[in-house]
């Protein structure tokens, strides 16, 4: 009798437990536990803000594919099924992988493809209010490329044009590009990429971005003709030639210099009212206002000395269709 007790004794415990799951499990069969809400956090369970942005970068493997936690409330809802979804697949994708039902979370795997943004959203299939949204920014620091626009150019000699560089990808932390001719002496080429027509001839303007790792060019072909817009100072004696700079004796210092007079344009390809000015370098050698440098009219301190370089331009000052220099050394 007494072993009978003992084994009842213990058995009940086993028994009652194994009663008590089974009944839970009857209970929630009929009594559905609905979802309340949803949350992604990260894999240690910190929750991200509603509408947080996270940041995926190309050029590290351990952001390119990452994972992201749901969390679902209560543990014990009853159907924990979930749907994601990305606002643009092209930028990321992402899909469930696991789910551990007992913690109530739910494991996303986010695959980034290329830079931009893109909203994740998770929805309860269960309830379908609650959801949560998450942004991804994807970004590469990496330099991937370069591309030179134009890649083929007709100049006139004595013409300069701007060639643009863009540098892969956007986001790329040194966009540093560096130039040069295959000729010199027919074309020549500065460190902003303006390049200038010295002579009839053919050249190859590379661009390299500052890794060397990768390169662009852009086929020039210099051709005689008229400069689309040139300086003529042959009819005055106020600046005289010498090499690539132009003389200003003492005796017209504090004297006003109008240099559209001395402008000499192209009429099929420039209007001489669209001709821009822009001092580039020596602005204190000069007592001239702003406006009045801007529309060509400069006046040299009596009491200084130096070389002020002067743009000619049509466009924008950036990237010019046409321009040309000045270099003016007052004595």
């Amino acid at each position: 009798m007494k072993k009978t007790i003992i084994l009842i004794l213990a058995v009940l415990p086993i028994f009652l437990l194994i009663t008590i799951d089974f009944a839970g499990r009857i209970i929630q069969e009929y009594m559905h536990i609905a979802v309340e809400r949803v949350c992604f956090a990260d894999v240690k369970l910190a929750e991200y803000d509603e509408n947080e942005t996270i940041k995926a970068d190309l050029g590290d493997p351990k952001k390119v594919v990452q994972e992201l936690t749901v969390k679902i409330e209560p543990v014990r809802a009853s159907d924990k099924t979930l749907t994601f979804s990305s606002s643009d697949d092209t930028v990321c994708t992402v899909e469930q992988i696991s789910a551990d039902e007992e913690k109530g979370t739910v494991t996303c795997k986010v695959t980034s493809l290329k830079v931009g943004y893109a909203d994740l959203t998770v929805i309860s299939e269960d309830n379908r209010a609650a959801s949560a949204k998450i942004t991804v920014r994807v970004t590469d620091d990496d330099v991937r490329g370069i591309v030179l626009e134009p890649s083929e150019i007709d100049l006139t000699v004595g013409d300069s044009y701007t060639l643009t560089p863009t540098v892969l990808s956007p986001d790329a932390l040194d966009k540093v590009v560096w130039y040069e001719s295959s000729d010199k002496t027919i074309v020549k080429v500065d460190t902003n990429g303006k390049a200038t027509a010295l002579k009839a001839g053919t050249v190859t303007i590379t661009a390299t971005t500052n890794d060397g790792a990768f390169t662009a060019t852009c086929t020039i072909t210099a051709i005689q003709g008229t400069p689309a817009i040139a300086f003529d100072f042959s009819t005055t004696d106020t600046l005289t030639p010498y090499g690539e700079l132009f003389l200003l004796s003492n005796k017209h210092a504090g004297q006003v210099i109008d240099l559209t007079q001395y402008l000499v344009v192209d009429a099929t390809r420039v209007n001489i009212a669209d001709v821009k000015f822009k001092v580039l370098s020596g602005n204190n050698r000069l007592t001239s206002t702003e406006d009045e440098k801007a529309r060509g009219q400069i006046t040299f301190d009596p009491n200084g000395k130096g070389i002020v370089k002067i743009l000619a331009y049509v466009g924008e000052v950036e990237n010019p269709t046409y321009s040309t220099e000045i270099k003016i050394q007052k004595l």
